[in-house]
């Protein structure tokens, strides 16, 4: 999940949890406090198969309103 805010304060967070049961425990990957905005957000599952091997990854974009900057992560789920 992203979020643009947390407790009232503006920042970045992503945070893994389990799907069937979102009630249960989650861990932040991305916990960053700051003072702007974002929008224009997506996330992907992105799979690929290399030398016989499947590597798993999730793309993160989002753009920061105010200063106009279109930032991509690009977490490796194996880490």
């Amino acid at each position: 999940m992203l979020s643009n805010k947390k407790e009232q304060k503006l920042g970045y967070y992503l945070i893994a949890m389990d799907i069937n049961d979102p009630g249960d425990s989650h861990q932040y990957l991305i916990n960053w406090t700051n003072k702007l905005d974002i929008a224009s957000s997506d996330m992907y599952h992105m799979v690929e198969h290399q030398d016989g091997e499947r590597k798993e990854s999730l793309v993160v974009s989002y753009k920061s309103v105010g200063i106009n900057t279109f930032n991509v992560f690009v977490f490796d789920l194996a880490t």
